[in-house]
């Protein structure tokens, strides 16, 4: 039987923004198929498409996937593109840091394994808005929303929500996965 949630008064989406790595790395963070099999694959990545017969247009094929955003090998993590992302997005809401009641970040892809992403947003924005992270992939923006819509029904203001993925740092080497 499929789970249904009732709407929770009060809750609008008020701002909205997105953070690329190439806005903190340039242009160099986008990455071709070539240039992502070369990084994974080594200097004979050809040679071990061939040896799977694979084309070089796998990627886009299956995925529709012509090139990707790269943070793997730089400072750049979830944490510095939730932060921009936070930042634009309470631009675009007109609301200053400090209107904040919670913080939700979803990612799977923290800097650090152990390390929460909602409050180094929050510190960042110099504010003391309940931090709370939620750990999930794909999906997790909408969980976030969810859990922020939770908190919401019980009390809690203005929320903002940011979910950050930075999955190729966590790439091994010959991961063809995805």
């Amino acid at each position: 039987m499929p789970m249904r949630l009732n709407p929770v008064p009060g809750i609008k989406l008020q701002g909205m923004a997105t953070a690329w790595p190439e806005e903190l790395l340039g242009s160099g963070a986008r990455k071709s198929d070539a240039d992502v099999y070369a990084e994974i694959l080594g200097p004979d990545w050809q040679s071990v498409l061939a040896e799977r017969n694979w084309d070089t247009s796998r990627t886009f094929d299956k995925l529709g996937v012509r090139s990707r955003s790269w943070t793997r090998g730089s400072e750049v993590g979830s944490v510095e593109l939730a932060i921009l992302a936070a930042e634009k997005a309470l631009a675009d809401a007109e609301l200053s840091p400090d209107q904040l009641d919670c913080i939700v970040a979803a990612t799977c892809s923290p800097n650090f394994i152990s390390s929460t992403v909602a409050a180094k947003v929050a510190k960042h924005l110099k504010t003391d808005a309940a931090a709370i992270d939620v750990r999930a992939g794909g999906a997790g923006g909408l969980n976030g929303l969810a859990t922020a819509a939770l908190y919401h029904s019980a009390g809690c203001g203005v929320s903002l929500v940011v979910a950050a993925e930075v999955s190729s740092k966590y790439l091994g080497e010959h991961d063809l996965s995805n």
